[in-house]
């Protein structure tokens, strides 16, 4: 697999712009859109996604309709970002730059886009 790895980068400024609350809010952003477009791809009648933030801004829960049973919670804590599902299924994060100089979220042994935690977040929610 070949890498594309810059040549030069400023990877100081590139580590600061990667803080866990620039993805935490990157985060929350991103899975507006991805409710945006599971709602609009629902049938008239079928409950709606929602997302609703946490007054102190340091977690969301996204819901299906008024259920209580059905949620997923994101929530930022102690310099990592959780996932929290109904079930009581957890999965912390933390943030890094790649070795290709991209900003990932890092579970223990692996790093993920951002695109691949709100799917392993939200897949069983929305489908």
């Amino acid at each position: 697999m070949k890498r594309d790895v810059p040549e030069e980068l400023n990877w100081v400024k590139a580590r600061a712009a990667c803080s866990v609350e620039k993805v935490f809010a990157s985060l929350h952003d991103g899975v507006e859109e991805d409710l945006k477009e599971a709602n609009s791809l629902r049938p008239d009648g079928l409950d709606r996604f929602r997302i609703i933030r946490a007054e102190d801004g340091r977690s969301f829960t996204v819901r299906r309709g008024e259920s209580i049973n059905k949620f997923v919670s994101v929530v930022l804590e102690n310099g990592c970002i959780a996932i929290v599902k109904a079930r009581g299924q957890e999965a912390k994060f933390t943030v890094g730059l790649n070795n290709e100089g991209r900003c990932q979220l890092r579970s223990e042994k692996e790093g993920f886009e951002q695109w691949q935690v709100r799917k392993m977040a939200l897949e069983d929610l929305l489908f």
